[in-house]
Formats: structure tokens, C-alpha cells, sequence
């Protein structure tokens, strides 16, 4: 019976230990900001869920003039499907909060009749498919929800070396007319929804790991590097 006991606990911790990462976020080469995603496994009503948590903050000389301090937490279950959002977040005159309620088999944001559909993604749930996935399972197209709006995903993707792939994101909003949950939304996400936005994501297979990302528009670039 001991052995039986502590083959469970053993178990159990399994289930969650987490997967940590850092990144170094970059402007025009000069570090902003520090990114930790978190990712572990979790048990919701008898169901084994995957908890992905993406944390960023200003660093201290940076934060003197623009102090952001972001949390996003999202769960799915095995098919990725979205089973809670949440996030808190401040920057300058802008701070969002925000949670969702599982009901019925779906998911709605807090106060609201806005539900996040099944088979869709979100931009923390796709990063997480992407870094963990087989470059052959990879879709070429997926379904994005962001806070009340929806978009079609293309996803093109290339081989870099052995086990280094870039996959290229390309968004269009699907209902222009939908009104989204904030006017002034957080502005990490702000900048990767943007029309005219270029996103670069590079995954190390071996490490099933993002290892750096790239988004530019007309006027900006931004990096994130492993740590």
C-alpha cells in the first residue's frame, strides 16, 4: 500500500510541474521588457487541462517612463479548445480586466453573452500549438478569437535547419462590425492583431520551445529572444 500511495503522489506532481520560459523583449535592439510563459498541466472536475500563463513587465529604467505590468492566463483542454480566459493588465491610461465563465459546455467572458467558439484559438493558446506540435501537424489555417472579435489564421510555414522552423502569421478579421470587449485593449495585444503587422514565430522542435519572435508594421519592430 505505501509503494501504490507514493506511485500516486508521484503522480500527481507529475501533472504539475511546470514548463517555464523567459524571453528578452526588444525595440529596435534595445531590451523594454521581460516575457515569462508558464505552462503546466491541471486537473479541472476530473479533467486534465494545460494552464498557459504569459506574465510581462517593463524593466525598471524602462518602467520610469512607460510601466507595463500584463497577465494573461489561459487553459485548454487536450484539443485546445479555450476553457477559461483571463487577464489583467496596466499600462498608461489603459487597464483591463477580464475573466471568463464556464457554463453549459462554453465559455463566455464575465458580464457579457460574448462566448469564445470551440476550435478556436487564442493568440496564447496558438503560440503554445505551435511550439509544441510536429511541423507536419501543424495546420495551415486556424481560427483566432480576441476578446469578442474573430479572425481567420494563415499559417505559412518553413524549414530553417534540422530542427528550427518559422511560421509566419497572417490575420484577417472576419466581422468588422462585431464591437470587441475593449475599445483600448492592453498593448501587446493591440500590436499583434494589427493589420498591417508582420509575425514571425521560430520553434526549436527539440526544445518544444519558442526560441524567438518577431512582429513589424510600417514603423516598429519588436523582438523576443530565449533567455
Amino acid at each position: 500500500m505505501e509503494v501504490k500511495k507514493y506511485y500516486i503522489i508521484f503522480l500527481y506532481l507529475s501533472y504539475i510541474i511546470a514548463n517555464t520560459s523567459n524571453y528578452d523583449i526588444k525595440l529596435y535592439n534595445v531590451s523594454m521588457s521581460n516575457v515569462v510563459i508558464n505552462t503546466k498541466d491541471t486537473i479541472v472536475n476530473k479533467d486534465l487541462l494545460t494552464k498557459i500563463s504569459f506574465e510581462t513587465s517593463t524593466y525598471k529604467l524602462i518602467s520610469a517612463f512607460f510601466k507595463v505590468d500584463n497577465k494573461y492566463q489561459t487553459i485548454i483542454d487536450t484539443n485546445f479548445n479555450i476553457r477559461s480566459f483571463q487577464k489583467d493588465t496596466y499600462q498608461p491610461n489603459v487597464s483591463n480586466k477580464i475573466f471568463t465563465v464556464y457554463k453549459n459546455d462554453s465559455v463566455f467572458y464575465n458580464n457579457s453573452k460574448i462566448d469564445i467558439p470551440k476550435n478556436y484559438f487564442n493568440i496564447f493558446s496558438l503560440l503554445y500549438y505551435l511550439s509544441i506540435m510536429d511541423f507536419e501537424q501543424i495546420k495551415s489555417n486556424v481560427k483566432i478569437e480576441r476578446e469578442g472579435l474573430q479572425y481567420d489564421c494563415k499559417i505559412k510555414k518553413i524549414k530553417i535547419e534540422d530542427h528550427l522552423y518559422e511560421y509566419t502569421l497572417y490575420f484577417k478579421l472576419e466581422d468588422k462590425d462585431r464591437v470587441p470587449l475593449f475599445i483600448h485593449s492592453d498593448i501587446f495585444t493591440w500590436a499583434i492583431f494589427k493589420e498591417d503587422a508582420t509575425r514571425k514565430i521560430i520553434v526549436d522542435s527539440h526544445l518544444k520551445k519558442i526560441v524567438k519572435c518577431s512582429f513589424k508594421n510600417r514603423w516598429n519592430k519588436v523582438e523576443a529572444y530565449i533567455q
